[in-house]
């Protein structure tokens, strides 16, 4: 499974069930992913300006390796 979509199922089910711990947790990390794929949504269009919307959305899309080393530095911050 995907860690983007995994993380946002359980920031779902940490909502229903109120755990608050999980809840800010996953919340901060969600933020981060999002935070990220902006940046690099951005960087890209800088890059090439005539990439289309869907072209950038594609390419803005974060890796799995990416995902993980968002979740080791916010890791080391905490």
């Amino acid at each position: 499974m995907e860690l983007k979509k995994r993380v946002q199922q359980d920031l779902s089910s940490a909502i229903r069930e109120k755990r608050k711990e999980a809840l800010s947790v996953l919340r901060l990390l969600n933020s981060a992913i999002i935070n990220q794929e902006k940046e690099k949504r951005y960087k890209k269009s800088k890059e090439n300006p005539e990439l289309g919307e869907q072209e950038l959305e594609r390419e803005s899309q974060l890796t799995e390796e990416e995902i993980l080393e968002i979740i080791s530095r916010e890791v080391k911050k905490r």
